[in-house]
């Protein structure tokens, strides 16, 4: 009955502002400061003094940057359960306007496959009440402040500082099993959101020449040391691997761009405008893209990205099936500038 509560509560309508179009990065002096200010001090004031102990930390705690998606016994912050449906719909309202509309139904989304493992596995650990609000700092006021929301196969991790938006990685979204069912027939809505990203994943790997695809190759262990939790700082090759964006052709360049605008375009707006311009400007020679496993949907495979400005992660392993590989995770993050 529990899990049947927070699906409820996770699919019932809420009424959006349309997501702010932040300001670049550099303009931290803009007089206009991100509505997620107002609506994280408001999400404070919602709770009761036992609630906000657990949900509002300092700025410089050590937890800030020890972030994870896999399923954990204990998790820093305030957890949904926790909360009324009122402060759960200020909780969705706070990081609607941090998103792309499409990222916050990924992270719906995710939500509901946990409730879809708790049937599936038969296990309470699966909970989808088990996700959790961190706020670091005071976003009353004009110094540095952030906040996390995080859970199993979900990571959401934003900075600010004058009013504005400074990071908003590492940004981690997973869904086991990614579909269900006639979900895909049916049209569901974002039911196939993880699935199209997966697609032009390998839509681009298939428009590689043999040898390029040979150059692509690298051990799996590398691709997995990246997108492993736990630290302030992705874990990249001291010597990038993979293909190397100056050997692609304008259209492969093109395309290879284009995946990592997917991810970026999970953030807000502005914020992923900004970001995507520094990779644009950036050499194609510090650029590469490496794979392993196999190329074929529904058979498990990983990418690692990794320029100068960002690093991408996207796989799909065994899960839930069918198809086999029907469990997929996308990260990205930036290159020294995450938290």
């Amino acid at each position: 009955m529990r899990h049947i509560t927070f699906l409820i509560l996770l699919l019932a309508p809420v009424t959006l502002a349309e997501p702010a179009a932040a300001p670049p990065v550099c303009e931290a002096c803009a007089a206009e400061p991100s509505p997620a200010c107002a609506l994280t001090a408001d999400l404070l004031s919602a709770l009761d003094a036992k609630q906000k102990a657990k949900a509002q930390m300092a700025w410089d705690s050590p937890d800030r940057v020890h972030w994870n998606f896999l399923p954990m016994a204990f998790r820093k912050g305030l957890p949904l359960a926790e909360m009324t449906p009122e402060q759960q719909r200020k909780v969705w309202t706070l990081l609607g306007v941090m998103l792309s509309p499409d990222a916050l139904a990924q992270a719906r989304m995710t939500l509901d496959r946990e409730a879809k493992l708790a049937v599936l596995e038969k296990s309470p650990t699966r909970d989808p009440g088990r996700y959790f609000i961190t706020v670091f700092g005071d976003p009353a006021a004009k110094v540095p402040w952030g906040f996390s929301f995080e859970g199993h196969h979900l990571s959401l991790n934003f900075s600010f500082d004058k009013g504005q938006p400074t990071s908003v990685t590492p940004m981690f979204f997973g869904a086991n099993p990614a579909t269900v069912g006639d979900e895909v027939k049916a049209a569901a809505p974002r039911a196939t959101l993880y699935q199209d990203e997966d697609t032009r994943l390998l839509a681009f790997y298939a428009a590689l020449t043999p040898e390029q695809q040979a150059k692509a190759q690298m051990a799996a262990k590398v691709a997995q040391a990246a997108s492993g939790g736990g630290g302030a700082s992705p874990k990249l090759p001291e010597k990038p691997v993979g293909l190397c964006a100056a050997d692609m052709t304008p259209a492969q360049r093109a395309a290879f761009l284009a995946l990592i605008r997917v991810q970026a375009d999970k953030a807000q707006a502005g914020f992923a405008k900004g970001v995507m311009k520094e990779v644009e400007k950036e050499d194609a020679a510090k650029q590469f893209f490496g794979w392993t496993g196999e190329p074929k949907a529904g058979e498990v495979h990983m990418c690692l990205i990794q320029t100068g400005v960002v690093c991408v992660f996207v796989d799909a392993q065994a899960g839930h099936g069918p198809p086999k590989a029907n469990h997929l995770h996308t990260l990205w993050r930036r290159v020294g500038k995450d938290f």
